[in-house]
This record gives C-alpha cells, structure tokens and sequence, in this order.
C-alpha cells in the first residue's frame, strides 16, 4: 500500500469511526442526565431508576453483538454491490435480534420483580423499580429492529447519518424525560415512570425516523417479504451465525466470567448476598466494555468496514 494511499485508508478510519465513537458517547452520557434529573425526587425514585437503567443498559449490549455481526456482512456485500445479500442478512439480523429482544421483553413487563429481587430493593424502591422496569421494556423492544438497522447504515458508510439520528433522540429522550417527570409543558407530572417512559417514546420516534429514511432513500436496506422468507434457510442462517455469534460470545464470556466470580465468595447460602454480589458482578461487566472493549472494537470495526468499502 503506497503512502497515499494509506493515508487515505486512516482518513477513512477517522471520518467512519469518530460518529460511532461519539454516538456512543451519547449513549453513555444520556444515564447521567437521567440520573440529574430523577435525583431530584428522591433517594428511592434514584434506586428505581437506577435498576431500570441496568437492565436497559445490559439489554443493549446483549443486542448490540448481534447488530456488530450484521454490519460486518452487510460490509462484505456492500464492497461486493450485492445488495440482494444486504437485504436478506439484514432479515436475519432482525428476526433475530427481535426474537431476543421480545424475549427480554417478555421477562421485564410480565415478571418486573425478578430484577428488583436481583438487586435487593424493597418496599417503596422495589414498587418504583419494577413500575420502571415494565415501561423501560418498550424501548428494548423498539431497540432491536434500531440496533439491526443502524449497524446496515454503519456499514455502508453513512456513519454520520446514525450520529445524527441518535443526538436526536438523545434531545427527545431528555425533553420528554424533563416534560414526563416533573409535569412541564402540559405533560402529567409522573415522577420516575416518566422517566421510563420518555426513554421508551424517544426510542420508538427514533425507529419510526430510521424506517421511514432507509425506505425512502437507501433501498439498498429496505428488505421485504421475501427476504424475510430466504431468512430461514439453512445456507443464510449458518452464515449469519458464524460471523454473529462470535461477536456476542464476546460479551456473554465477558459476562459468564464476572458472574462465576461471586462463587468465591463463599456466602452462597444467603439469598440476599447472592443477589448483592450478583449486582456488582454485573457492574463489573458493564464497566469492562465501556473502558475496556469500547474504543478499540469501534475502531477496529471501523477498520474492516473501510475496508470493504473502499475500492
């Protein structure tokens, strides 16, 4: 590679991985916000949140390793002009992720108590928590098809596209969050939940936005009904598999290792020190991919994306 063109390739490295880098950012930074404002009604509504926050939070990674694969195939076909290929992994991706998420769904809205059992809140908190936790389910839902779709705008080089997506719905998040929680601008003043809420309602403007711009103007990604049908054949699904599940065993392993670590502890008799330990285990593992795999995965997804892409 001559030397101008390798500086051409770290340009593009910069210019496809800073948005992605700085729309994580984002996403990080919208809990601080969310914590300012609900530490204003209480210590208990900041505990609610706080459990409702961390099953949102882990939710997303989990989706998030799914949505890493599809972008990586979605690279190799976008370097091959197959859009045909772009369209039918893109299915998989969102059946998939949606099936996983409809899952985690399932668990949040019907059975909230598992998780305010699994950080030991009670009495008032634990009825905030799971009142939370119920309304937070909507945006995991809404957040698989928005992960699946955003890695295919990724990966055909409109990184600035998603940024761009995502300050907006970081704005609406804290707007309808200001509004839901302390009652302004006509809203009902609803404490905590509206917390919960305005997160749920940002994430399904934000799918609503990205499904009417991929339709509209990149049909290169809108796929149909029929390559939702090619999604379950064997050939297609393997495929996706063997770029996708590596890419979420770095997270589950990630996870698996900081939850087998409580074992040590030798107090697993006391249901209530297990779930302790069991929180910051967890706090473990969010905190590893934040300061550990963040940057350098962005970067080096950024790397193989540029190059596909180029020429």
């Amino acid at each position: 590679m001559t030397e101008a063109r390798f500086s051409h390739f770290l340009r593009q490295v910069f210019i496809l991985g800073i948005p992605l880098i700085l729309q994580q950012m984002l996403f990080s930074s919208l809990g601080i916000i969310d914590n300012i404002m609900v530490s204003q009604l209480g210590t208990a509504e900041v505990a609610a949140s706080g459990v409702g926050l961390r099953v949102f939070i882990y939710s997303c990674i989990i989706i998030w390793g799914f949505g890493l694969g599809v972008g990586i195939l979605v690279a190799q076909f976008w370097g091959a002009k197959d859009h045909e290929g772009i369209k039918r992994y893109l299915a998989v991706g969102q059946i998939i992720a949606l099936a996983l998420a409809s899952v985690i769904f399932c668990i949040a809205f019907f059975f909230p108590n598992i998780f305010a059992d699994l950080y030991g809140v009670k009495g008032e908190t634990k009825a905030l928590a799971e009142t939370y936790v119920q309304y937070v389910a909507f945006a995991i839902l809404l957040g698989a098809p928005v992960v699946t779709m955003d890695a295919g705008i990724r990966s055909i080089g409109k990184t600035r596209l998603s940024l761009y997506l995502a300050i907006a719905e970081v704005g609406m998040n804290i707007l309808l969050n200001y509004m839901l929680i302390f009652g302004k601008f006509g809203a009902p003043e609803l404490g905590v939940a509206g917390s919960a809420i305005g997160t749920s309602l940002a994430r399904a403007i934000r799918f609503i936005a990205t499904v009417a711009i991929v339709y509209k103007w990149y049909p290169e990604l809108a796929f149909g009904f029929k390559h939702i049908a090619q999604a379950a054949e064997p050939k297609t699904l393997n495929k996706y598999l063997a770029v996708t599940v590596p890419t979420w065993q770095v997270q589950s392993f990630g996870l698996l290792d900081c939850l087998f670590s409580i074992s040590s502890s030798g107090d697993l008799a006391n249901k209530n020190s297990l779930l302790r330990q069991l929180s910051q285990a967890l706090n473990r593992f969010l905190s590893r991919q934040l300061q550990a795999s963040l940057v350098p995965s962005l970067f080096w997804s950024g790397m193989h994306w540029v190059q596909v892409i180029l020429p």
